[in-house]
């Protein structure tokens, strides 16, 4: 029986690499919260909620989001005088969220390479 380590870590490393990417997003923001006319960016990722996912039956329906995610812009919560609309406690808030789901995520990479280790080197039971 073979054992591939793509089948062992599923879709986390896909995961991993779009919380590294919402990361960046929401950095971004945080960077530029002085800057004049700054829109800040959001990271739409709702094509991992597979329990929203629906299946396309009919060709009016429309299509599943982008499975890369993608980019818009976010809700107008506050404009200062500048036109920015940076809310900094609600950037730093994604953040922390984003940094634990990429905790979370890493933690059970972590689980499945032991197991692999384990199963490599023939030792019997587990965490």
């Amino acid at each position: 029986m073979s054992v591939s380590f793509f089948s062992t870590l599923g879709d986390h490393p896909q995961h991993l690499a779009m919380q590294v990417r919402r990361l960046e997003v929401y950095g971004s923001n945080l960077v530029n919260a002085g800057t004049p006319g700054y829109r800040a960016r959001d990271f739409d990722d709702s094509f991992r909620k597979p329990a929203l996912a629906l299946a396309r039956t009919h060709s009016r329906h429309l299509a599943a989001g982008d499975p890369q995610g993608r980019l818009s812009w976010r809700g107008e919560v506050q404009t200062a005088l500048d036109d920015n609309n940076v809310d900094l406690p609600l950037e730093q808030t994604a953040v922390s969220h984003a940094l634990s789901e990429y905790a979370v995520n890493l933690s059970f990479m972590r689980h499945h390479l032991s197991l692999l280790a384990m199963a490599i080197h023939g030792r019997a039971g587990g965490a």
